[in-house]
C-alpha cells in the first residue's frame, strides 16, 4: 500500500492565501490601536494645557489639537474599516474553501482510495496502466450505479 497522503490539499491551499489577509487585518487594528492611544494622550495634554493658555494664541492651539485629533480620528476609522475588510477576506476564502472540499472532497477520497491500493511493484510492473485500470474499474462501477438508480427509485417510489 502506498504511503501518500492527498489530505486536505484545498485546505492547505486556501491556508496560504487567507492567512495574509487575516495577519493584515490584526496589523491593521494594532495600528488604529497604537493611533488611538496616541489621539487619547493628545486628548489629555490639551485639556491639561489648554487653560493655561489665554487669548488668539491659546484659541489657535486648541483648535489645532482638535483638527489634528478629529484627522487621526478618521484614519483610526478608516484603518479598522481597512482591516475588517482583510478579515472578511480571510473568512471568505475560507468559506470558499469549504465549499470546494465538500463539492469535490469525494473525488480527492477516490484518488487516496487509488493510490492506497497500488503498491510499488504494480507501479514499477506496469507504469501508468495499473493506475488506469483502477480508474477504469471505478469508472465501470460507476456507470453501473448510474444506470440502475433511476431504476431502484422508480421500483421504491412506484
Amino acid at each position: 500500500m502506498s504511503h501518500v497522503q492527498l489530505a486536505d490539499p484545498i485546505a492547505a491551499f486556501s491556508e496560504q492565501i487567507a492567512q495574509p489577509f487575516e495577519d493584515a487585518g490584526k496589523i491593521m487594528h494594532n495600528l488604529a490601536d497604537i493611533y488611538d492611544h496616541n489621539n487619547s494622550v493628545l486628548r489629555a495634554k490639551q485639556k491639561e494645557l489648554a487653560p493655561t493658555f489665554k487669548g488668539l494664541g491659546a484659541d489657535a492651539f486648541v483648535t489645532y489639537v482638535d483638527n489634528q485629533i478629529k484627522f487621526i480620528d478618521g484614519n483610526i476609522h478608516v484603518l479598522n474599516v481597512q482591516g475588517g475588510f482583510y478579515e472578511t477576506a480571510a473568512k471568505d476564502v475560507r468559506w470558499a474553501a469549504r465549499d470546494i472540499e465538500y463539492a469535490i472532497g469525494p473525488f480527492l477520497e477516490i484518488c487516496q482510495w487509488v493510490v492506497d491500493h497500488l503498491t510499488p511493484d504494480m507501479v514499477v510492473s506496469q507504469g501508468e496502466s495499473a493506475i488506469h485500470a483502477v480508474f477504469s474499474d471505478m469508472n465501470k462501477q460507476l456507470k453501473r450505479e448510474m444506470h440502475d438508480t433511476p431504476k431502484f427509485i422508480e421500483q421504491s417510489t412506484g
